[in-house]
């Protein structure tokens, strides 16, 4: 179920005179007063009309975000949760039943049962387009009534059956009332657009406060993990995501394809070269030099995907191999890179003029953990696929 807004606000005033009489922060840091609790100055990210996205890809972007809002309004209604807002983010929590998983080792997926008292999960959404956001630091602290940090943890990201995201197994051997401090460090991938990339500039906090924790009062093991239930919203996901991607292959990309490799989907999309947004001395700056230097001419972007959903695959090791028919271009690692409506791998790279290419995709499994017993022994063999007569045009935007 979800926590009542009015009785949260309630019992964080008669707790905390000084919060609710002073809402404004000082700093980047200070938190306001939220229904849920307290939180960093919330600030919607930008969402223009750009050089590198349309309004039509924009909404492409939203698309992708409802369907992820409700896969996790799902699961609010079906567990212990609440949502609030907090700096560029949504936030949300969820506290289930204890979870098993398996996880990817020494070659092999290998089943962890459950374990713990109760299974606490954060989603991370963006405030603008909804999209969930992957490869954060999400740090999170539970606090008891008598002010004791009872559990702490940086937490995971995992695959779901209906909505991928931050989770772990925690022992609170307690029933009673409970702060759940959340704390997400500024992110160190790169964010394209000059307009629209700079956002999650600063650290970000959420205290979700008077959480009451009952291990009577928590979920049997939820309809997540029941196909009637979860896949179509799942689906509806995948479905959105490739949409956008599609868009992108056929209508901004100089050229791209996405073919099924086993369990994954893996599609490829080459553009010219792209300046992007980065941390240069601990500030967010954007930078041209990747997209206007003698040092790249193109760009190579890789997307991968879960062949059962269609959802995007974060947090990957992609090896990509660049070969033309005289020889050995290049071979580059891609990292994640945000994109105002389609999240790949992406990187900068030089090739010896617009020709056509061979590129050779590689990646071992996914490194985070696939909970569900019965659906989430997926993804236990590497990537491998060669893509031929691949185009690349040499230029810079």
């Amino acid at each position: 179920m979800r926590i009542k807004n009015s009785a949260i606000i309630f019992i964080a005033c008669l707790f905390s005179l000084t919060a609710c009489k002073s809402l404004t922060p000082t700093s980047e840091n200070d938190k306001r007063l939220t229904p849920a609790g307290k939180a960093s100055e919330p600030k919607i990210p930008p969402g223009k009309v750009s050089e590198e996205a349309s309004s039509i890809q924009l909404q492409l972007a939203r698309n992708q975000g409802k369907a992820e809002e409700d896969a996790l309004f799902y699961l609010l209604n079906n567990s212990n949760g609440s949502e609030m807002m907090a700096g560029p983010y949504q936030i949300a929590f969820l506290v289930e039943k204890p979870k098993g998983y398996y996880e990817y080792a020494a070659g092999q997926l290998k089943w962890k049962e459950p374990s713990g008292t109760a299974f606490i999960s954060i989603v991370v959404r963006d405030a603008y387009d909804g999209r969930t956001i992957p490869q954060l630091d999400v740090k999170v602290n539970i606090i008891n009534e008598f002010s004791k940090s009872v559990a702490k943890k940086t937490l995971p990201f995992g695959w779901f059956p209906l909505l991928n995201r931050y989770g772990d197994n925690f022992q609170i051997d307690r029933d009673g009332n409970y702060m759940l401090m959340i704390e997400i460090a500024r992110p160190t991938f790169a964010r394209r657009d000059a307009t629209n990339g700079n956002r999650y500039t600063h650290l970000v906090k959420a205290d979700f406060e008077r959480l009451r924790f009952s291990k009577d009062d928590l979920q049997e093991p939820t309809r997540e993990e029941n196909k009637q239930y979860w896949l179509p919203l799942a689906k509806a996901q995948g479905k959105a995501f490739k949409l956008a991607l599609e868009n992108m292959i056929y209508s901004t990309a100089l050229d791209g394809l996405a073919v099924q490799n086993g369990d994954y989907l893996v599609a490829y999309a080459t553009e010219y070269a792209k300046g992007h947004w980065e941390l240069q001395n601990g500030k967010l700056e954007y930078s041209s030099r990747f997209g206007k230097s003698a040092e790249v001419n193109s760009h190579l972007g890789v997307v991968l995907m879960d062949a059962l959903t269609g959802r995007f695959l974060p947090g990957a090791e992609i090896t990509a191999s660049v070969s033309s028919p005289k020889g050995p271009v290049g071979t580059y690692q891609p990292g994640f890179v945000w994109h105002p409506w389609v999240f790949h791998y992406g990187e900068n790279i030089r090739v010896p003029g617009s020709k056509v290419y061979t590129v050779k995709v590689n990646a071992n499994p996914p490194p985070y953990r696939r909970y569900g017993k019965d659906i989430g022994k997926i993804m236990a063999n590497p990537v491998d696929f060669t893509f031929q007569n691949v185009k690349i045009k040499t230029g810079q935007n």
